[in-house]
């Protein structure tokens, strides 16, 4: 028998309505994001990097990146902290992608970190009050799947003061293609 074409585009990520096939049309623009939100405070003692949000992006794919890293020191002196990116898949094109004011461009990403405070800005003094330690936004395009992980240690030199990542921490990649 004949058939018909696919259903409309739906709105803001959901699916389209059925066509005269039945045929399912496809997700509308402004799919929902992917997100990861800390909901307990993580305890930093050493200067190897741990995961503190993360999450799996499809394969090519172009995402809108923002996060922002909660924290603050343990003890009563000044701890310094450092705060890099890892994404475990392939990416090309990263591109304007805002790290604490410095906007960097790379042009691929494979299995690696990436994004370093410390390389970029030099160590990051955590205060004994919470506070917006390191913020990213901007575009990141997959060409495989993988996990993208914020993660933080110890910073140069801090062999002592513990860091806390507070619950609030997160970090979302909203689809725009």
């Amino acid at each position: 028998g004949l058939t018909g074409p696919a259903g409309p585009t739906g709105e803001q990520g959901n699916a389209g309505s059925n066509g005269a096939t039945g045929a399912q049309g496809p997700a509308g623009p402004g799919a929902l994001p992917l997100y990861n939100i800390r909901t307990t405070t993580a305890t930093i003692n050493s200067s190897a990097f741990t995961d503190v949000v993360s999450i799996t992006l499809e394969a090519n794919k172009e995402y809108y990146l923002e996060s922002a890293v909660i924290g603050q020191r343990s003890g009563a002196t000044s701890g310094l902290g450092n705060v890099q990116m890892k994404y475990t898949g392939n990416a090309t094109m990263v591109y304007g992608l805002e790290v604490q004011s410095n906007w960097g461009n790379l042009t691929s990403v494979s299995n690696t970190t990436f994004f370093n405070y410390e390389a970029l800005s030099g160590t990051s003094t955590w205060a004994s009050t919470a506070a917006n330690r390191y913020t990213v936004r901007g575009f990141f395009k997959t060409t495989s799947a993988g996990t993208l992980s914020i993660q933080v240690a110890r910073g140069t030199g801090n062999t002592t003061i513990d860091l806390l990542v507070r619950e609030g921490t997160f970090l979302m990649a909203r689809p725009v293609n």
